[in-house]
């Protein structure tokens, strides 16, 4: 019996240490901007997490679920925005971490920041890449 439990406790210690520690945060935006429920969330090309859903609100917002991982601890002031990653359009959130001494905890909801100029440029250039290659393979 003692020997069962003993095996029984350090199976759940074994479980408990694999998982991983995740929050989940939502961000609030016009747009959906290309993401999907596979779009990762990254600090400085490193993933920290991946969209988990995307939905509307009665207001007409888009709101983004978020699950992150808790390290690294993200300021009040981080920054999230939209980023392309490649030629094909491949879309993420990609994070500016912030400097202030409070923290986004599981349950909030943060503004996304609206795509700056140069994005918009990035993006057209790549519809436009992405509709030459595409006439390019119909020919």
């Amino acid at each position: 019996m003692n020997l069962r439990l003993i095996k029984i406790f350090f199976l759940s210690v074994l479980i408990f240490a694999c998982t991983k520690s995740t929050k989940t945060i939502y961000l609030k935006t016009e747009k959906v901007n290309g993401l999907t429920t596979k779009s990762k969330v990254l600090v400085k090309d490193f993933q920290i997490g991946m969209v988990d859903d995307i939905a509307i609100n009665n207001q007409g917002e888009i709101i983004v679920k978020l699950n992150l991982d808790e390290v690294p601890k993200l300021a009040t002031d981080s920054k999230f925005k939209v980023e392309s990653t490649d030629l094909f359009g491949t879309k993420v959130i990609a994070v500016t971490l912030g400097k202030g001494n409070e923290f986004i905890n599981s349950g909030d909801t943060i503004n996304l920041i609206k795509k700056e100029e140069n994005t918009y440029q990035l993006d057209s250039l790549l519809d436009k890449s992405k509709n030459y290659i595409k006439e390019l393979l119909e020919d």
